[in-house]
């Protein structure tokens, strides 16, 4: 089992941080994605990494502006990723985003320290919402 957590605190209040992490037909401010799949209900989305992986994600839990949390799988893993989301004094947002992934196998499980580095990951996903915040307000 891998787990990744990361803490930031962002400038934009929780609603345009909500709204940006949980918009899944936005994703021209993701860096590492190519294209995403949602379901028509929008409870499932597939994510398209830019070298062609796809991973699929199911919502376990939207509580807006507080708790988001989904189940995901790909051919190499499986998981699931919470983001914590809260104000902080001066209206800004505090988040703590978990990721837990379990490899399919052992050779996946020491491979992925190498080819699925998870803070490296969640350190440009935070620079990416960063830039896209700087957009918006």
């Amino acid at each position: 089992m891998r787990k990744s957590t990361i803490i930031a605190t962002l400038s934009a209040p929780p609603e345009t941080v909500w709204d940006v992490v949980t918009n899944h037909q936005d994703i021209e401010w993701r860096s590492d994605l190519s294209r995403v799949e949602v379901s028509l209900d929008g409870r499932h989305f597939t994510e398209f990494s830019t070298n062609g992986h796809s991973t699929s994600f199911s919502i376990l839990e939207k509580t807006p502006y507080e708790r988001y949390a989904f189940s995901m799988r790909s051919n190499i893993f499986s998981g699931e990723w919470e983001g914590l989301f809260s104000r902080t004094p001066t209206g800004g947002t505090h988040i703590i985003f978990t990721e837990i992934l379990q490899m399919r196998n052992i050779c996946w499980q020491i491979l992925s320290y190498f080819l699925l580095p998870l803070k490296k990951k969640q350190k440009a996903y935070i620079r990416d919402l960063e830039r896209k915040l700087e957009t918006i307000i």
